[in-house]
C-alpha cells in the first residue's frame, strides 16, 4: 500500500485583505501588537482556514502479475473566521467542504477493465471553542473542543448485467464531537501558522444508499483518539485588530 499525503494551508479573503492594508510588523517579533498586548489580545478577530488533499492507492501482485487495487481521494476545504473572546478563551466557526473519491476496477463479462467510482460530498459546519494558553511571546497551545456537522449527496456506481456502467444517486449525514489541540505560532503580530495533530472524538454517519428509497439506511460510529498522520492539519491565519 502506498499513500500520498499532500496539507497545504490556505487564508482565502486574508490575503487580499492584508496586501490590501499592508502590515508594517511582517516578521518582527510579536511580544505585543499594536496595541501594547500580547498577538492574542481580546477583541482580536481572526479569518483563515486550511486545505487538506491525500491520495491512498494499492497495487495487488500475484505471481508475478500486477494489478490496481483501490485508489482513495480525500479533499477538504474549510474556510473559519474567530474571535478572540478573553485572555483565556477564543471561539471559532469553519464553514466548507469536504469530499471522497474511491476509484476500484472490475472485470466485465468480455474480460474488459471497467472502472468505477464511488463519491460522497459533504457542506460541513464547525463551531468551535478554544482554551489557549501562551508558551513563548510568539508560540500558543490552543486545545479546541468543537461540534461538527455536514450534509451532502454520494454516487456509487456499479456494473450492470450487460456490462454497461450505472449509478445510483444518494444522501449522506454526519455529527462529530471531540477535542483537538494544536499550536499556533505568530511570525508577525498579524499572521500566524497553526499545527492540529490527532483528535479526541465520537463521530456517527448515516448515509442513504438511494434517495429514492429513504426506509434503506446505513449508519456507522467510530471514536478513540486518532493520532494517523492524515490527521495532520496545517492552517494560515491573519489577526485583525
Amino acid at each position: 500500500m502506498k499513500k500520498f499525503t499532500i496539507l497545504v494551508a490556505v487564508f482565502l479573503l486574508s490575503i487580499g485583505t492584508a496586501l490590501a492594508q499592508g502590515d508594517p510588523t511582517f516578521g518582527e517579533s510579536t511580544a505585543v501588537n499594536s496595541f501594547g498586548e500580547g498577538p492574542m489580545a481580546p477583541g482580536r478577530w481572526y479569518l483563515g482556514g486550511t486545505l487538506g488533499f491525500t491520495v491512498q492507492t494499492e497495487k495487488h501482485e500475484d505471481a508475478g502479475t500486477t494489478t490496481d487495487g483501490p485508489k482513495t481521494t480525500n479533499f477538504d476545504f474549510v474556510p473559519s473566521f474567530g474571535w478572540v473572546l478573553n485572555d483565556k478563551l477564543v471561539l471559532g466557526l469553519g464553514i466548507g467542504y469536504t469530499s471522497t473519491s474511491t476509484k476500484t476496477f472490475e472485470t466485465d463479462f468480455d474480460g474488459n477493465e471497467v472502472e468505477l467510482k464511488d463519491k460522497a460530498g459533504q457542506f460541513v459546519i464547525i463551531p468551535r471553542v478554544g482554551y489557549y494558553s501562551q508558551l513563548t511571546n510568539n508560540l500558543y497551545c490552543i486545545p479546541y473542543f468543537y461540534i461538527g456537522f455536514g450534509f451532502g449527496s454520494t454516487k456509487n456506481e456499479f456494473l450492470d448485467f450487460d456490462g454497461s456502467v450505472s449509478s445510483v444517486d444518494g444522501k449522506i449525514s454526519s455529527f462529530e464531537v471531540g477535542i483537538a489541540p494544536s499550536l499556533k505560532y505568530f511570525f508577525s503580530n498579524y499572521w500566524a501558522i497553526s499545527l492540529a495533530y490527532g483528535r479526541l472524538y465520537y463521530e456517527s454517519i448515516t448515509i442513504t444508499p438511494d434517495k429514492d428509497n429513504s426506509d434503506h439506511k446505513n449508519k456507522a460510529a467510530s471514536y478513540g483518539l486518532d493520532l494517523n498522520l492524515t490527521s495532520i492539519n496545517l492552517g494560515l491565519y491573519y489577526f485583525f485588530d
